[in-house]
């Protein structure tokens, strides 16, 4: 289950980059093609549920707390601010945050635990 949580880690951080790069080359170009959020949400959603059943099965203490909070964190900004009602900026803002935040995090796993 572990290496389920790594795999989909790195594919979230990949997707994570590829939607910041393609949302920002839609909304520069005044294109009203989809945005593909609800694809990044899913995967996050996803990553979450696992990685609570991994912490639940093999908990670890002190700073790697930080890893699922930061997630968490994470989760929730990318539900409020990357979806397809939201105006092009917010999206945005959304996808660099997502992105970062993710990468805070997974330096967080990888450091502490």
């Amino acid at each position: 289950m572990f290496e389920l949580h790594v795999v989909l880690g790195l594919i979230a951080m990949i997707l994570s980059s590829l939607l910041l790069l393609w949302n920002a080359l839609r909304f520069g170009n005044g294109w009203k093609r989809p945005g593909f959020g609800r694809i990044l949400l899913v995967l996050l959603d996803l990553q979450v549920l696992i990685g609570l059943i991994v912490f639940i099965a093999h908990p670890i203490w002190g700073l790697f707390l930080l890893h699922p909070l930061i997630m968490i964190v994470v989760v929730g900004i990318a539900h409020v601010l990357v979806q397809e009602k939201r105006k092009p900026q917010t999206q945005l803002v959304g996808y660099l945050l997502t992105t970062l935040l993710l990468m805070v995090g997974v330096y967080f796993a990888t450091r502490f635990a």
